[in-house]
C-alpha cells in the first residue's frame, strides 16, 4: 500500500504538461473534462495569455476581476489589479470606476459584471478568509484519474479507499488499476485508456442487437 503523500490539486491541474493539465487543455474532450472538474471541485477555468486553461478556486474567483474587450468580446480574468493595469497601461482608478458602474467603458474595456471595489487599490469587499490558507494541501494515498465507460465520466480520485467505498468496489483492485498493473476494473479504466473494458463492450453489443 502507498504511503501518504502531500498533493495540491490546483498545482496539479495548472502545472503544464502534467496528466491533469493535458486532459484540461490538449485532450479532444478537454471541454467536457473541465466542466466535470468544476462540477466536482467548484471554481472556474479561464484562459491565460498563452491560451492555456487554468483553474481557480471559488474563493479566488470571488476576489478576482472580469473585463471584456469591446472590439473582440474577449473576456479576461485577472487577480492582481496593479499587475494587470501596468501590463496594459491602464489607470487603476478608472478601471475601478467601470467596475463600480461609475464609467461605462475605458480604453475599450468594459466590465463583465459590476461589483463594488475600492477606488484606490481596487480590492473587493472582504469575502472571508481564503480556505486554502487553512488547508492548502490534502493528504492522499494514491492519486489517479479514472474513466467510467458506461457514463463517460472522468473522475479525479485523491483517496482510492474512499472512492472504492463510494462505488462499492475493491480498493486493492483500484490500486492495481491506478498503478497500471491491470487495464480495467469493472467499467473503470485510467482516463488515458482508449480501450473499453470487456464488460462494457458486451453491454454495448447487447443493446445494438
Amino acid at each position: 500500500m502507498h504511503r501518504e503523500r502531500i498533493v495540491d490539486i490546483a498545482e496539479r491541474v495548472n502545472k503544464r504538461n502534467t496528466k491533469l493539465w493535458f486532459m484540461m487543455n490538449e485532450n479532444s474532450r478537454s471541454s467536457l473534462h473541465r466542466e466535470q472538474f468544476v462540477q466536482a471541485n467548484g471554481g472556474m477555468f479561464y484562459q491565460n495569455d498563452r491560451g492555456e486553461w487554468l483553474w481557480r478556486s471559488e474563493f479566488l474567483v470571488k476576489n478576482g476581476y472580469w473585463l471584456m474587450r469591446q472590439d473582440t468580446g474577449e473576456k479576461v480574468f485577472f487577480e492582481n489589479m496593479s499587475e494587470f493595469c501596468r501590463k496594459h497601461d491602464l489607470s487603476i482608478v478608472k478601471i475601478c470606476e467601470i467596475m463600480n458602474g461609475k464609467r461605462k467603458s475605458y480604453k475599450g474595456w468594459v466590465p463583465v459584471e459590476v461589483r463594488p471595489v475600492k477606488d484606490g487599490p481596487g480590492s473587493h469587499k472582504n469575502v472571508g478568509e481564503n480556505p486554502e490558507n487553512k488547508k492548502k494541501y490534502e493528504v492522499v494515498y494514491q492519486t489517479a484519474i479514472f474513466k467510467n465507460w458506461l457514463t463517460n465520466e472522468i473522475v479525479l480520485v485523491t483517496n482510492i479507499p474512499d472512492f472504492a467505498k463510494k462505488i462499492n468496489g475493491d480498493f486493492k483492485e483500484l490500486y492495481n488499476l491506478a498503478q497500471g498493473k491491470k487495464p480495467f476494473y469493472k467499467e473503470w479504466t485510467l482516463a488515458t485508456s482508449t480501450t473499453a473494458p470487456p464488460a462494457v463492450k458486451k453491454k454495448v453489443s447487447k443493446k445494438e442487437t
